[in-house]
């Protein structure tokens, strides 16, 4: 403050010389603890920026893998859908088929039904005939009875 008159440095040189030793080795002391604390905090944020890095990795990677998951489920549906779009259409194919052929069932039931009421005609028509010609027979033997009966017709 004063000056040079008063200061311990022109009252004794020696005792400058000491102190501006330790001051540089404190000085030097702080600086490298200061380093040190730099080059610490540098080294977490390295540390720091290498697993937000990896981590990045991993979520991109994890990222990747899930759309690929995702792709293979929706390969799933499209094949499960295509699956059952076919086993809807061949269904409905087989539905078709069998309605056709409980028709065509039906339809054979129904000729089959009037080929025996045909044919029950027929017979009873066969047994009529067969009794007409029972009843023309036994008439006709009644005639030719009666005529033997009369005796022998003459024609003019």
């Amino acid at each position: 403050m004063f000056g040079g008159l008063f200061s311990k440095r022109a009252v004794c040189p020696s005792y400058s010389r000491i102190h501006e030793a330790k001051a540089r080795e404190a000085t030097a002391a702080a600086r490298a603890l200061v380093k040190l604390q730099a080059d610490r905090i540098e080294a977490e944020l390295e540390e720091e920026a290498a697993r937000v890095k990896a981590e990045d990795g991993a979520l991109a990677s994890t990222q990747l893998s899930v759309v690929a998951r995702l792709e293979v489920a929706n390969n799933s549906i499209a094949r499960i859908r295509g699956a059952s779009a076919a086993r809807r259409h061949a269904t409905s194919q087989l539905v078709a088929a069998y309605i056709d052929c409980l028709s065509a069932e039906r339809a054979a039931e129904q000729q089959l039904h009037e080929a025996e009421q045909e044919r029950a005609a027929a017979q009873q028509a066969e047994d009529e005939s067969a009794e007409a010609a029972k009843l023309a027979a036994r008439a006709a033997s009644a005639v030719r009875i009666k005529q033997r009966a009369q005796g022998p017709v003459m024609l003019p």
